[in-house]
């Protein structure tokens, strides 16, 4: 990887799917620049050509660089290419995910709730979605649909540190509806 100088050198039918393997290599290798600048190139270039999992760790990089608009492109991409039941969950999570990030709530909670009612065994993502759709609804005051929602994480978690988290929020949010 360190012996590309120009990635224009690669067969063209080739050249896409090598930068998004060397862009994953640049950001295992910690050589954030050179990755996202590969980044910038996938997405000049396209991403039709680009592997499922490649599309995903860039997106999480992406994201984590502060470049929330490319991890949106990226994933939306990955959404697209997902064929087993864990690369759709893991995908829309992903998606879910930045939209709650870009203030698109509705979009986010639409999103986790399709995880957990369509993918409601592939854990641990169906769980964190409940957990992410209740804290939604938490947050635009639907106090009883988010109750709903940490009912289900505790039923389902138990006393794992999320089914905790989850026990705390429906006492808290009893107290709260209880002293209305």
């Amino acid at each position: 990887a360190d012996k590309v100088t120009d990635i224009n050198n690669i067969p063209e039918e080739y050249r896409v799917n090598f930068a998004g393997k060397l862009a994953s290599y640049y950001k295992l290798s910690g050589k954030r620049e050179k990755a996202l600048k590969l980044i910038g190139f996938l997405l000049e270039k396209g991403l039709e050509n680009v592997d499922y999992d490649d599309l995903v760790r860039l997106s999480i990089f992406a994201d984590k660089e502060g470049k929330l608009d490319d991890a949106m492109a990226l994933i939306k991409v990955a959404v697209k290419k997902a064929k087993t039941k864990e690369q759709k969950v893991e995908s829309l999570f992903w998606l879910s995910s930045y939209n709650e990030k870009l203030g698109k709530e509705d979009e986010a909670l639409i999103g986790y709730l399709k995880i957990y009612y369509e993918f409601n065994n592939v854990e641990p993502w169906a769980s964190t979605s409940i957990y992410r759709a209740a804290e939604i609804l938490e947050k635009k005051g639907d106090l009883n649909q988010a109750l709903k929602l940490y009912r289900k994480v505790v039923e389902i978690k138990g006393n794992t540190d999320e089914g905790l988290k989850a026990k705390k929020k429906v006492r808290d949010l009893e107290k709260m509806i209880g002293g209305r």
